[in-house]
């Protein structure tokens, strides 16, 4: 199985993947792909990140999956407006951070790519993750 996971820092790295940079996603070859990994949208410039995933997307072979996590704008203000965060922990959740989105920001990007579909989506705190599967070709 081809896994690759994308990273930001060296803490982001998994084992039994490998492990990139946001820049070398191009290197890729499109379709080759089983699971994409990618936790750092947060860290690209709010106007390349639909770029990112579209290109993270035209990596994924038939059957894979892409799965992004990333801090929402709306699912931290609800936990704010809940009181269940403090400032320390907003600060440190943004903390290097270069934008903020919000999940229907990547739904309707998805949306573009019919043989997409959201697999699963789940909120952990602050951050949303979505798992999207590419459908499978029917080759004949």
């Amino acid at each position: 199985m081809n896994k690759t996971n994308i990273c930001i820092s060296e803490k982001d790295v998994i084992q039994g993947y490998q492990n990139i940079t946001p820049v070398q996603i191009t290197n890729l070859i499109n379709g080759s792909i089983d699971e994409i990994i990618f936790k750092g949208l947060d860290f690209i410039q709010y106007e390349q990140r639909n770029q990112i995933v579209a290109d993270i997307l035209s990596k994924i072979k038939s059957g894979g999956q892409a799965i992004f996590e990333f801090l929402d704008i709306i699912a931290m203000a609800k936990e704010i407006y809940l009181g269940s965060m403090t400032p320390k922990a907003i600060s440190g959740l943004i903390d290097g951070k270069r934008s903020l989105g919000y999940e229907n920001d990547l739904l309707e990007l998805i949306a573009n790519f019919p043989q997409f579909q959201i697999k699963n989506r789940h909120n952990n705190g602050a951050s949303i993750v979505v798992t999207i599967n590419k459908e499978i070709k029917n080759e004949q």
